[in-house]
């Protein structure tokens, strides 16, 4: 088989990319083009926001939702960029950065920097590609954006412990990239900080034993500074804006109290078999080699924190996007201890679980198109055809009880109040929103009330009975108009 060289990226970087292009066009239906009007759930949420973002609302007073405001951000951006289609193109950037990382990283990762063949950076990729999609779950999720800073920083990680040997001194520059990185993650979720944090954790160990003080106390401050770049700016744009407080509450306090009030799903095992496979590479190269390097340390920590972390929170199954790339870097490392010609059982594991990542993702995939090309998407068009009876002169004054974010996106709207969803679901972290969403529809009256008939509450009932009439319906929702 030929062997590769290095001026040939310039032909596997371009079929990774087609890869990864093809599979965002196919799979990442609540944002492709190829699913017209397929919104999701927390993907529509994020949407919606971004939207209310770009036409001047303000996030968390104006419109709430528990995640950091990084994902909002981006979604405006998209929104700003075209809508939806300019989503999936952030999307398909997001991707590209991450893809281009992993593939140099992949290279320093084997002891000749090289990929023995084009088939096996392919099936490599392939790997990493049916993981990532099949946890994803269809698109524009926190995970998904995390991917370019946590691939970039592990590039620069293995970058310096291939150097290690004979420069100990870890450049400065990284520790300030690793900053902005940890801050921007921290910013889009907190969980999706681990593998940073653990690489951060490892090199700061790793100067200690080397002795490198100086070095060290050099690289804290200029990961500080990097983490300052970030987050000064998103704390000054948040109190110039009034909103500080909601922010913080909104990004860390509420979900600490998620974390407080859910626990884990023991029935999700599936996903944890990449850590599996991914420990008994290790394993297998430790026994054989007799040896445990720096890298070994190094990738088997990262492997520990992520494992130790999704299984305190693995409550669903988009958590395990951000182990896709950790799961590539082990493939890489260590696939010249797996025997391919001979079939060793590691490498057999390997290709039944790309096959089984295969068929989830074709099984999921098959939903959406049913859903979109088989029943019509009939949520979405019988709800954009009921929003169209609100004037337009009165769509400024219209909030749902229980419906769902995509809704609002199908008529066009943006919800007048911060609480436009999910309110007992919120309240189940926080029992004060369903009650200020009751008081902010007694006392503010919005023109017009939507609810989901399928929940019951007796205020809202009493509210509605007094000064609400009832206009028209359909299967998912019920429209009042103030008297």
């Amino acid at each position: 088989m030929k062997k590769l060289k290095s001026n040939n990226d310039l032909l596997n970087l371009p079929i990774l990319f087609a890869l990864s292009l093809a599979g965002m066009f196919l799979l990442s239906c609540y944002t492709s083009p190829l699913y017209p009007n397929y919104l999701g759930l927390d993907s529509a949420i994020f949407s919606l926001l971004g939207k209310g973002i770009a036409e001047g609302k303000d996030l968390y007073t104006d419109l709430f939702d528990h995640k950091g405001p990084v994902i909002f951000f981006i979604n405006a951006l998209g929104h700003q960029l075209g809508g939806r289609n300019g989503i999936f193109l952030i999307q398909c950037f997001s991707l590209l950065v991450t893809v281009t990382f992993l593939y140099y990283t992949g290279k320093l990762l084997h002891p000749k920097q090289q990929y023995t063949s084009r088939l096996e950076c392919i099936f490599l990729f392939l790997c990493f590609f049916a993981f990532f999609f099949r946890t994803f779950e269809k698109g524009n999720l926190t995970e998904e954006y995390a991917l370019p800073f946590i691939t970039g920083a592990c590039f620069l990680f293995v970058r310096y412990l291939t150097k290690a040997n004979e420069q100990v001194l870890h450049p400065v520059g990284y520790a300030f990239f690793y900053g902005c990185a940890l801050a921007c993650l921290v910013f889009l979720r907190l969980n999706n900080g681990v593998t940073l944090c653990a690489g951060i954790l490892f090199i700061f160990i790793y100067l200690l034993v080397k002795r490198q003080y100086k070095n060290l106390i050099l690289n804290l401050l200029f990961g500080l500074l990097g983490l300052a770049a970030v987050t000064v700016p998103i704390i000054l744009y948040f109190v110039l804006h009034g909103s500080f407080d909601e922010m913080i509450y909104a990004t860390f306090l509420h979900n600490f109290k998620i974390a407080a009030n859910t626990g884990r799903d023991p029935e999700v095992i599936i996903p944890y078999i990449p850590m599996v496979l991914s420990l008994g590479m290790l394993l297998w190269k430790v026994y054989k080699t007799r040896t445990v390097s720096s890298m070994d340390w190094f990738l088997g920590l990262i492997l520990a924190i992520n494992t130790l972390s999704l299984l305190i929170a693995n409550r669903f199954l988009h958590y395990f996007t951000v182990f896709a790339p950790i799961y590539l870097l082990f493939l890489c490392h260590y696939r010249c201890y797996i025997s391919i010609k001979k079939l060793h059982p590691l490498f057999i594991l390997i290709v039944l679980h790309l096959a089984l990542n295969g068929f989830f993702v074709a099984r999921t995939t098959a939903r959406s198109v049913r859903e979109v090309f088989v029943n019509g998407n009939p949520r979405y068009y019988t709800v954009s055809s009921s929003m169209t009876q609100i004037p337009d002169d009165e769509k400024d004054s219209v909030i749902g009880f229980e419906i769902q974010s995509s809704d609002y996106l199908a008529g066009g709207i943006i919800p007048c109040y911060k609480y436009y969803t999910l309110q007992n679901t919120w309240s189940i972290t926080n029992p004060d929103i369903l009650q200020e969403f009751i008081a902010f529809v007694d006392e503010s009256e919005p023109l017009w009330l939507i609810i989901n008939p399928e929940y019951k509450n007796a205020e809202i009932d009493a509210i509605v009975g007094s000064k609400y009439t009832y206009m028209f319906e359909n299967e998912y929702m019920v429209f009042y108009r103030l008297k």
